[in-house]
């Protein structure tokens, strides 16, 4: 791993949660000498984060994504990796990546992990406290959206009391953490929620640039710091969020990454296997890796399994969004 991961703060300041990233700044000339983007722009490719969201409770991470920026277009695109992907990181029998940070020993091992079977550099993680969206939010006096449906859900055991009406609104920050968080009412779930992480990410990103001014920057980076942990050298943070607000929604993309949910026949817990060709496609695209280095250890798929190796094998193409489309036209969820 690469010392010094500068962007970390600058994502979380335009968007949480999964949420993270918005704008990037633009401007080189505030790059600081060393860090995760002056290497990504002698190497001439993208700064990429690993972006982790965790649950206290469970000590999973219910939010991950792959932040890559890229300098010299001035275009930032993020990954959204289901929770449920299947990824054989251990020998052991529970294979879904949320619990990979816990079992492998840290969110740094994961990205090292990742970075070899996705086939692209990783400059660093951020690993952050889901309470971050409330007070974000609430910084911003609050976030509009279109909610896509009536949103009602109670489990004491999570301390979670969900109860959002449909229609636009500005949310609060406890409603604009429970938007995020909710995923029972949608036809495929943790999907659904990802789609409405969609939702949220364009709606903040549209909020802390009409709000944030330059003044408001180091507020902004030391309310990060309570929920984050990375790395990330806070004057080089401020320096970047400084200029973050100029990057256009047209320039921000956000995507799942391509793949289709499966039963396991002998657990009966559902995964999300991911397509071999169509994530290759994808991370080629909006990454810049070598299509031909996806996978090669064969870590998201089980050969044994002829459910999930033939999802594996099926060509399943990415579905993009610019955050300027997401404003614009929004997402259907089931």
């Amino acid at each position: 791993m690469q010392g010094k991961k500068i962007l970390a703060f600058v994502m979380l300041s335009l968007a949480v949660f999964s949420f993270l990233g918005a704008s990037l700044v633009t401007d080189l000339s505030v790059v600081a000498e060393g860090s995760a983007e002056a290497e990504a722009v002698a190497r001439g490719g993208a700064c990429n984060l690993l972006i982790l969201g965790r649950d206290n409770a469970a000590g999973l991470c219910d939010v991950l994504m792959l932040a890559s920026f890229d300098p010299t277009s001035g275009r930032l695109c993020l990954l959204q990796i289901p929770r449920d992907t299947y990824f054989a990181y251990t020998k052991g029998s529970y294979k879904k990546i949320n619990a990979a940070p816990r079992v492998l020993g840290g969110a740094d091992r994961l990205a090292d992990k990742l970075a070899e079977a996705l086939g692209v550099h990783i400059d660093g993680y951020v690993e952050f406290d889901l309470a971050f969206v409330s007070r974000a939010v609430d910084m911003l006096g609050g976030v509009e959206l279109n909610v896509p449906c009536d949103m009602d859900y109670d489990d004491p055991a999570q301390g979670l009391s969900i109860h959002l009406k449909k229609g636009l609104q500005t949310l609060s920050g406890d409603e604009a953490a429970s938007f995020v968080r909710f995923r029972s009412g949608y036809v495929r779930a943790d999907l659904g929620r990802m789609d409405a992480q969609k939702l949220f990410l364009a709606a903040f990103a549209k909020a802390f640039s009409g709000k944030i001014g330059a003044r408001d920057v180091p507020k902004t980076m030391l309310l990060a710091m309570r929920y984050v942990k990375t790395d990330i050298r806070l004057d080089t943070a401020i320096a970047l969020a400084s200029g973050a607000r100029r990057l256009p929604g047209e320039s921000i993309t956000v995507l799942t990454l391509p793949g289709e949910e499966v039963q396991s026949s002998l657990s009966g817990a559902w995964y999300y296997i991911l397509s071999r060709e169509g994530c290759a496609e994808a991370i080629g695209q909006y990454v810049g890796g070598e299509i031909t280095d996806f996978d090669k250890e064969g870590l998201f798929a089980d050969k044994s399994r002829a459910g999930f190796y033939d999802i594996y094998q099926r060509k399943i193409s990415a579905v993009p969004y610019t955050f300027d489309g997401l404003m614009r036209d929004g997402v259907t969820i089931e």
